[in-house]
């Protein structure tokens, strides 16, 4: 696009320079008072002319611009363009073509090399050409180690898969708990604007021990520490002890309407289609509220689980300015506001080839911008 945004700007300048030339009359060979030349000249009839046109031509101090016999009178000056033309010309991202690989979160493409994405809760970064890695970092803060990865393995024409894995793990004392996954994507575009997105996601839980909830961060926590000293306390009495193990496979589909490279149209479903919780503890309605995990245990059961009770849907309006990127929309899921966390984001992304290059061409407009006064 640069290349092409530059040709395009740099004609007008050459022609402009060409045209500076001098255009004085011709020095030698105009033998007619009223400025014509002779039809004949005389030298052309003696008999020592080349007929083939190897004779060196006479220099008769004709400019070499204008050595070829072109009327002067007919050279058209070049038009300039005007501030308001160049103003048109701006490169704005609304202007600029759709990028169909800049959308990551729930599709099989990943940040470019050297690209850095910050989002409200999670930091990204393309370490490789199509690996990227991640991090939660007010969960690190909060005691809770993470990372995430993503690769882009297999491009072949509009279809793109990738693999993804995670992992969340905490201890405290003799607490420990985990949540991981490993997943698939595929992405495939299916026109100039529109590509799909599907993928599948294993979860993994596990949580053993009696914490102490008072030392956990209240990140993580939902009541006020007076509960949670006293939710404590009755768990030592009753001598309550986590073995949770759970297992679920979630799927997601989604699709992304391009209108160029800065404003989309993105929908989403997903759902959680079969689950395995084995909870290892009784009286789960007084588990004391940890990292969500008495939600989790109360669905103690194994098999496939109905759509109606685990779906979230959402439709969003995506836009990508020149660093800063949202998603705002609405939807719908079994579980109330849930649909939240699908339908919504706010970023900043920075470095990468795509944005260098956009950067060079704001460059390069501006620098027109003083030529042009």
């Amino acid at each position: 696009m640069k290349l092409g945004y530059t040709a395009f700007m740099q004609p007008a300048r050459f022609l402009s320079l060409l045209l500076l030339c001098s255009t004085s009359a011709w020095a030698e060979g105009l033998d007619d008072p009223d400025g014509h030349m002779d039809d004949d000249p005389p030298e052309a009839e003696d008999e020592g002319e080349d007929p083939e046109g190897d004779a060196e031509p006479a220099d008769d101090g004709t400019p070499e611009a204008l050595s070829t016999g072109l009327p002067t009178d007919a050279a058209i000056a070049a038009p300039e363009l005007n501030p308001e033309q160049h103003k048109w010309l701006r490169p704005l991202r609304q202007k600029l073509p759709q990028h169909p690989y800049a959308q990551t979160d729930f599709t099989a493409y990943t940040l470019e090399w050297g690209e850095v994405k910050v989002g409200v809760t999670a930091i990204s970064l393309g370490i490789l050409p199509r690996v990227q890695l991640g991090t939660t970092p007010i969960l690190a803060l909060a005691g809770v180690a993470n990372g995430t990865a993503k690769v882009n393995l297999v491009r072949i024409g509009p279809l793109d898969l990738a693999g993804e894995a995670g992992l969340y793990d905490m201890t405290v004392d003799a607490f420990h708990a985990s949540y991981s996954w490993v997943g698939v994507q595929s992405s495939l575009i299916l026109a100039e604007p529109w590509s799909l997105h599907t993928s599948a996601q294993w979860t993994m839980i596990e949580a053993t021990g009696l914490p102490d909830l008072t030392r956990f961060s209240p990140i993580l926590m939902t009541v006020d520490e007076a509960t949670l000293e006293q939710l404590t306390a009755e768990a030592k009495a009753r001598n309550i002890q986590l073995d949770v193990q759970a297992e679920a496979l979630r799927i997601r589909a989604a699709t992304d309407v391009r209108f160029n490279r800065r404003d989309s149209l993105v929908i989403q479903f997903s759902a959680l289609v079969w689950q395995d919780v084995k909870a290892g503890v009784d009286n789960l309605d007084d588990l004391p509220p940890i990292l969500g995990l008495d939600e989790v245990l109360k669905m103690d059961a194994v098999g496939e689980v109905p759509i109606s009770e685990s779906y979230v849907a959402s439709i969003s309006y995506q836009a990508a300015w020149k660093q800063l990127e949202a998603r705002v929309g609405l939807g719908m899921s079994a579980v109330p506001s849930v649909w939240l966390m699908q339908s919504m984001e706010l970023s900043y992304r920075f470095g990468g080839k795509t944005r260098s290059e956009e950067h060079r061409m704001r460059k390069t407009w501006r620098r027109n911008k003083q030529d042009l006064g």
